[in-house]
């Protein structure tokens, strides 16, 4: 069964590729995606599902700075409630890390610096 995924590029690239691993998509609109030099832009593609409903999209796309970048997207798990996948790839607010679990690691690093040093050798 088919998922359909709409691919929300919210920054500019001089060379955007979407494949499966192995051939560049097309989008709803019969173009070809691959290669293109896009700005902001949205296309909105058909993805085929394995057996277990699972599929990967690869975005291969190159910035203005001429930075290589390759994201992968694991259909349909990283699509948000509207059925988008965003170029450059965004992580969730739950998995970034806060000042707070920063200055934790920190003190964790600190505490366990002094216990070495303070060690027998």
């Amino acid at each position: 069964m088919p998922c359909d995924v709409t691919i929300d590029v919210t920054e500019a690239f001089t060379a955007l590729t979407v494949d499966d691993g192995l051939s560049p998509y097309v989008d709803k609109n019969n173009q070809k995606l691959e290669n293109l030099a896009v700005g902001p832009a949205t296309f909105d593609i058909s993805v085929a599902l394995d057996s277990k409903n699972e599929a990967m999209v690869f975005v291969r796309a190159t910035d203005a700075k001429s930075t290589k970048w390759i994201f992968k997207y694991s259909i349909p798990d990283e699509l948000d409630g509207g059925g988008r996948i965003y170029v450059p790839k965004r992580v969730p607010t739950s998995q970034a890390a806060s000042q707070a679990d920063l200055d934790k690691l920190a003190q964790e690093v600190e505490s366990l610096k002094e216990s070495i040093a303070g060690g027998p050798r």
